[in-house]
């Protein structure tokens, strides 16, 4: 009988909201160590949480410079862990990452951050289905780029040692802090279900408004400002109903950082919680990348 989901990342990028971030590059780039930046974070996390797959869903015009830095893979950090494994070998596990550009014509109408997370979710499973029907995902772990904390907090769920256990069947599972997660529109991590996405695409397709409607035979089209509204969805909005009815197993986070400011990444910046880049990362990284020297010449 199966104990463990096969569980895949989802990182949401398309659809932040820039308030009052003025830089060339996506926010999701901002470094939180020396050459460290927030998106590495993330992947670090779905790394940790034992994802055998992690989806990058971002717009098409960021991705060649968040590919240049992230890459097409990770190592997994329980494999480089184990004893007698001191060098590269086969034996080290390889997360792939894939990268998925949000759809055309989604744009403009639907690329909140919730469509992100649902849209990328959503093709992971069809394009599994494809290849086999015992690749199909059972469940995902979302991690937010701009939703900042220590990671490895979440190892001990992953070896089944903690308050909760990520890859347990069934099991619903989210981080917390001050008692608020996600259906607060907070930016933590949590698992969504085949389930639970499946019921959350259909209610965020009930809220939206189309520009066109019929009213008395006859086809009219709203104002631009009334149509389309789920671009505006927040995530409390689209996914506040996650876990009604249903047991979650929460994880209360010390230390929080929300850096989708300005504001909010100073206050991380002048705070105590210290990131480095993890082995997973940096053991492997590339000897030179293509952007850095062209920035140094």
């Amino acid at each position: 009988m199966k104990t463990a989901s096969d569980l895949a990342g989802i990182i949401p990028i398309a659809g932040q909201k820039r308030v009052d971030y003025v830089f060339p590059w996506h926010d999701c780039l901002m470094p939180l160590d020396k050459d460290y930046y927030a998106i590495q974070r993330s992947v670090y996390e779905c790394a940790l949480a034992g994802c055998k797959v992690i989806w990058v869903v971002s717009d098409l015009e960021f991705q060649p410079l968040i590919r240049e830095i992230v890459g097409d893979w990770v190592m997994d950090p329980f494999s480089i862990d184990m004893k007698n494994r001191l060098r590269e070998t086969f034996e080290h596990i390889r997360i792939p990452i894939y990268y998925l550009p949000i759809h055309p014509k989604d744009r403009e109408r639907r690329d909140c951050l919730a469509w992100s997370i649902l849209y990328g979710a959503n093709v992971a499973n069809k394009i599994s289905r494809k290849i086999s029907k015992w690749s199909v995902f059972d469940k995902f772990w979302v991690s937010f780029p701009q939703g900042v904390y220590d990671p490895d907090i979440i190892e001990s769920s992953r070896r089944g040692k903690g308050p909760g256990e990520i890859q347990k069947i069934n099991n619903n599972f989210c981080l917390t802090y001050e008692g608020r997660s996600v259906i607060n529109g907070v930016q933590t991590g949590f698992t969504l279900s085949t389930a639970q996405l499946e019921e959350t695409t259909k209610h965020f397709k009930s809220m939206e408004v189309a520009r066109f409607f019929v009213e008395n035979g006859k086809k009219k089209k709203r104002p631009m400002k009334e149509s389309y509204v789920g671009r505006f969805f927040s995530l409390d909005k689209v996914f506040e109903n996650l876990y009604s009815g249903v047991e979650v197993e929460t994880l209360e986070l010390q230390n929080f950082y929300q850096i989708d400011t300005f504001s909010g990444y100073r206050e991380l910046m002048g705070s105590d919680l210290n990131l480095e880049k993890p082995r997973a990362i940096e053991r492997f990284e590339r000897k030179k990348r293509k952007w850095r020297k062209m920035f140094q010449e």
